[in-house]
């Protein structure tokens, strides 16, 4: 603000003076009362102002402290400001302005008699929670909701020197009479983090419910933190138009070529909308189609949305409704975004999910969900066998504690779970989380751990009689306690007490198979010495698919047992599988169960989380476990499923995963040209490969005649024929992404895995005949005649001809060939392709792909090269030895366009040399390829070594 000189002349300087703080404070004013965005309204706030502790007691007004054992009034709840430092200088002013106030109102006479606190105004407070053991709970007061609107919570949250509690806020609903319907978490922070804003929401409130708040928690783990604190700030609750989507199918699961109907419902609009825009999206996010429709049935405020608050406020509110009927889809996740005209299109982020199911091949496998909260999510559940069944879950846990007096409840869920074994889903009843009734006779709460709830047999056991008496036919698997529920764990006589609780759950003539949950970094007790039939291992973070791999190959290791797994190296498996392969999800007994999340959405690209799921649930198959469970498939964090059943981006990559690997075993991997890395699988009749690379690349090869190659998200197509001296092949493109090929030949791909060459390494002695046998075994139960013939790499020379053969059935037998190496023959690792001619009733003509290694074992070479500064290339040969005599070698160096160079060595027992050649001009030599030969005296080998110059 500036002055004139007029003002000079009237205002003595205590006015000027005061003037500015006073325009300060107008200003201020000004800047709060920004306008809200559209459509969003805010019904509650609490920054922890003056306004919010208006009897100076340090706490906010109306709030109500949890009180308690566990709560400890004693623990710390109070305002503070965030800069104290700030604070006292602020007060320190507003003592001045309090001194100088009377004299200011003399020339000011319209001011107040007190002056405004500008502490109050400019200093910035936080609601404090300091731990000293036990914990904190907090609820601010209530304010009305309506159905019509959605509801979200923002915040800011701090913690300091967390090391078990963690602190979170949730959104409360209520209903008319006070009781709590729902509460919804936000994140939860632990550990020490700066200011974070957290938010929850939006979301519409329960159908009862009749008022919200907000709740602030600073609560432990299994152990309490002695010390920490943690800060809550600026939360506001709003209030939003609610935008709500519809589909035809309530759960989102369409068949391909289905014409889908999505609906939009909108109401608690702030003014009338007159269309909607519909936008199709393909998992990707890309636009496929869209529309936009008219919002019909729009309505003046009525009755219906015109509502009176308890405190007498009145709302309202318009809404309307409008349905688009999609386009046939083929197999694929969708989204269908909205958008109201007149609205920017990020303001509401409403999209409804659907998911079109190609067909795949069917079969019970190792892979299951955790049903534990699915009548919390609006599952029916008289389809919800059909639904899972669809989704090609093969098992399912399901809570089974239910109150002995309701015989009716009892009996539905009975054949529930009589249906889930009809669709092939083993059911695993879980008992956990008793009803209120049963918590009451047995004094605990509904989320105590299974070792409290079990605690006592002679409580529980007459509780659970009638459970097991109706459910024990349709369940042979119990879990004890809720997933990641350890608290059996470290029990002395652990064994005898689940013996104990196997007697009082009793069986009534059918098998009571009782299963714990137990941590991967906990020993697992000797199998001997366990009274239960399975643990569920789990872990907070998932473990990776090495981790798995590694865990399962340490518990063989610790039962003396040889592993049964089968990998998925570069090495191809000798032999034919058996003709009869295990069922799936047999498994020796020392073999657990797992928890197999996706990783987390927040942490993770959804690309790499697809990846590392299927190549999990392989390794799952590979190890031999029996049974891999989500834990919570509705968690957004694990993607699988939406908060009311649709589906979620991750749901249709483990459905492919789960069907297209659940009923097949893996044998191991072939060698592929590109070099892809790749798992092969079979069953009595089928083949499949899967395939996967670091980097894009393309593999040509022949697999059969009805090969079909299908992405994560199911979808099929055919691929693509090339002809190649006279033979089909496949190309297939492989990507980062695990790709599943179907249809494959089975004995093709047996007898691929049957072939390898012995020797696998032969001497470099240019010029000499040697000998290689090639092994290879008929899969076929009949006789079968073929041919073969060798194409080697251009500097060896092999019989032209191709060498017939007859193979005798499931036995293994050998034939010879001869090789000769040129003089210009490469040591290393050299490529050998394979040709094959089969006959019989479907002739195959095909191509196998082995290595040899060439250059004797015990001589290595390694040649670095280096641009010198003179402008020479030096070109430094390593040779070592692993003999017992010195060993004396004449080296050559060969670069295009120049005379070779040649210097001797001598390398001593067991050691290494190192050599210097210097070209000159050596910008020239950049990039091309040059060769070291070195002769070895006394023993005929030449070893040809080729290198790029580098700088």
């Amino acid at each position: 603000m500036r002055f004139n000189g007029q003002w000079k002349g009237t205002i003595n300087a205590p006015a000027v003076r005061w003037s500015v703080p006073l325009g300060v404070i107008l200003s201020f004013l000004c800047l709060a009362s920004a306008p809200p965005v559209r459509g969003s309204e805010a019904i509650a706030q609490w920054n922890f102002s003056r306004r919010d502790d208006l009897n100076f007691d340090g706490a906010p007004d109306h709030w109500k402290r949890l009180d308690g054992p566990a709560y400890p009034r004693y623990l710390a709840l109070e305002i503070r400001p965030r800069d104290a430092a700030y604070a006292e200088r602020m007060r320190q002013v507003d003592a001045r302005l309090l001194a100088s106030w009377q004299p200011l109102r003399e020339y000011l006479p319209w001011l107040p008699s007190l002056p405004p606190s500008l502490s109050d105004w400019f200093v910035d407070r936080y609601l404090h929670a300091e731990l000293d053991g036990g914990a904190l709970q907090t609820t601010s007061p209530t304010v009305d909701v309506f159905a019509d609107y959605n509801y979200r919570l923002r915040l800011r949250l701090r913690t300091v020197g967390l090391t078990h509690n963690e602190a979170w806020a949730e959104l409360v609903f209520y209903d008319a009479a006070g009781e709590e319907l729902r509460a919804v978490e936000s994140q939860r922070l632990g550990g020490t983090t700066e200011w974070s804003e957290l938010q929850i929401g939006p979301i519409p409130p329960p159908a009862s419910a009749a008022a919200v708040a907000v709740r602030l928690r600073l609560e432990p783990g299994a152990t309490p933190d002695i010390t920490g604190s943690a800060g809550f700030d600026d939360l506001r609750v709003d209030r939003l138009p609610r935008i709500r989507t519809e589909g035809d199918v309530p759960l989102g699961i369409y068949a391909s070529g289905d014409r889908p109907r999505v609906r939009c419902l909108a109401s608690g609009l702030p003014s009338q909308v007159t269309a909607v825009r519909f936008s199709l999206q393909d998992e990707m996010g890309r636009e496929l189609q869209a529309a936009s429709l008219p919002l019909h049935h729009q309505f003046p405020p009525s009755p219906t949305l015109r509502r009176q608050t308890r405190r007498g406020r009145q709302v309202i509110g318009f809404g309307g409704e409008a349905e688009w009927q999609l386009p046939p889809l083929s197999p694929g996740f969708y989204r269908v975004k909205l958008e109201l005209d007149g609205y920017p299109p990020d303001q509401f982020d409403v999209a409804h999910t659907l998911a079109v199911l190609g067909e795949l091949p069917g079969g019970r496998g190792p892979f299951g969900w955790s049903l534990l909260d699915a009548e919390q999510h609006g599952l029916p559940p008289k389809a919800l066998p059909d639904w899972l069944a669809q989704c090609h879950v093969s098992w399912v846990k399901y809570p089974c504690w239910t109150s002995p007096d309701d015989p009716a409840l009892l009996d539905e869920l009975g054949k529930l779970l009589h249906r889930f074994r009809d669709r092939g889903i083993e059911p695993v009843g879980v008992l956990a989380a008793p009803p209120p009734s049963v918590c009451a006779k047995l004094a605990v709460a509904a989320n105590d751990p299974a070792a409290i709830l079990f605690r006592d047999p002679s409580s529980w056991s007459p509780l659970l009689e009638p459970v097991m008496a109706r459910l024990s036919p349709e369940v042979q698997w119990w879990q004890l306690g809720e997933e990641r529920d350890y608290s059996f764990l470290g029990r002395t006589q652990l064994s005898q007490w689940i013996a104990d609780i196997r007697s009082g759950l009793q069986g009534y003539g059918h098998p009571v198979n009782l299963v714990l949950s137990w941590p991967w970094l906990e020993t697992l007790p000797p199998e001997s010495s366990r009274s239960w039939e399975a643990v569920c291992l789990s872990d907070a973070l998932p473990p990776t698919a090495a981790e798995i791999a590694a865990y399962i190959a340490a518990l063989d290791r610790s039962q003396n047992l040889p592993s049964t797994a089968a990998g998925a190296g570069d090495a191809p498996v000798a032999g034919a599988a058996p003709s009869n392969p295990p069922p799936a999800g047999d498994a020796p007994p020392r073999r657990p169960w797992i928890l197999l999340d996706p990783l987390p959405a927040d942490r993770y690209p959804r690309s790499e989380r697809i990846r590392d799921l299927i190549l999990r649930m392989l390794t799952v198959r590979q190890q031999q476990i029996p049974a891999a469970f989500v834990s919570n498939p509705f968690d957004p964090q694990q993607g699988l499923l939406r908060g009311d059943g649709t589906p979620g981006e991750m749901l249709l990559p483990w459905r492919t995963a789960a069907a297209l690997l659940g009923p097949l075993r893996p044998i191991g991997s072939i060698e592929l040209p590109a070099g892809s890395q790749n798992v092969a699988l079979i069953d009595e009749t089928r083949a499949m490969l899967v395939l996967w690379s670091d980097s894009p690349r393309t593999e040509v090869l022949y697999l059969g005649d009805e090969v079909r190659q299908i992405d994560a998200w199911g979808r099929t197509r055919e691929v693509e024929e090339v002809q190649r001296e006279g033979r089909t092949e496949q190309r297939i493109e492989v990507g980062t992404q695990p790709t599943f090929l179907v249809g494959v030949d089975r004995n093709t791909l047996l007898w691929r895995m049957s072939i390898r060459l012995e020797p696998q390494r032969i001497d470099s002695l240019l010029g000499r005949e040697q000998t290689v046998r090639l092994h290879f075994q008929n899969p076929a139960p009949g006789l079968l005649n073929g041919s073969f013939r060798i194409r080697p790499p251009a500097t060896w020379n092999v019989g032209r001809f191709s060498q017939p053969f007859v193979a005798e059935p499931y036995r293994e037998q050998s034939e010879p060939f001869a090789l000769f190496l040129r003089s210009d023959a490469t040591i290393g690792r050299q490529p050998v392709a394979i040709d094959f001619e089969l006959e019989g009733d479907a002739p195959r003509r095909f191509t196998v792909w082995r290595h040899l290694e060439i250059g004797p074992e015990d001589v290595q070479v390694e040649v670095t090269t280096r641009l010198l500064s003179d402008g020479r290339l030096l070109v430094r040969p390593e040779l070592s030895v692993e003999a017992a005599t010195p060993q004396r070698f004449d080296c050559y160096i060969y670069a295009p366009g120049r005379q070779r160079l040649r210097r001797g060595l001598t390398v001593p027992a067991r050691s290494a040399v190192r050599q210097e050649f210097f070209l000159e001009n050596g910008e020239q030599l950049i990039g091309q390829e040059l060769l070291l030969r070195a002769e070895q005296q006394g023993l005929g080998r030449t070893l040809n070594y080729r290198f790029t110059a580098e700088r």
